[in-house]
């Protein structure tokens, strides 16, 4: 039990004071159940926060699979199609994923951290960090109607200092 508490003590400093991110790896996935592989992600992600709900019905998580779904839908999310996804912010303070069955091609994962490239756009060209701040659409996903889509700026200055990014480019375009 002390490693493991050492394990996540350390996974929670890399992600509020370290680099932002960590990779964990030999998560014993092959001899758990979809159940119990559910409740290690959200154990983990109750170590180092509070969990927020997800997508349109507020789970506490949501999985990303290939369920057929075309990407050109209105109503399609990101996470239902095995097209290309695009670099995005999630909406919280930290994201988790939990691989149990890697793709058989593709599937590949990169990160950047979205407020290092805020703080590239704000150095370089701030006439357009200030458009970042300015009101965009945004589409719900839930259908082609009024409701599906809202105003809100891509970067929005965060109490105490920082910045909240919401960026999706499947939600902007």
């Amino acid at each position: 039990m002390g490693s493991s508490r050492r394990v996540l003590r350390d996974v929670r400093e890399q992600l509020v004071n370290g680099r932002g991110f960590v990779l964990l790896r030999g998560v014993p996935v092959d001899e758990m159940s979809e159940r119990q592989c559910e409740a290690a992600a959200l154990g983990l992600a109750g170590h180092v926060g509070r969990i927020v709900p997800q997508g349109p019905d507020g789970a506490p998580l949501m999985h990303v699979r290939d369920v057929g779904a075309d990407p050109a839908r209105a109503t399609t999310r990101s996470y239902q199609h095995s097209g290309r996804l695009g670099y995005h912010s999630d909406p919280s303070d930290a994201v988790a994923l939990l691989c149990v069955r890697p793709a058989e091609a593709g599937g590949l994962s990169s990160i950047v951290s979205s407020v290092a490239v805020h703080n590239e756009i704000a150095r370089t060209r701030p006439d357009l960090a200030e458009v970042l701040y300015q009101p965009w659409w945004h589409d719900r996903r839930t259908g082609d109607g009024p409701d599906s889509f809202y105003l809100k700026p891509l970067c929005t200055p965060r109490p105490g200092g920082g910045v909240s990014i919401a960026y999706g480019p499947d939600y902007l375009r």
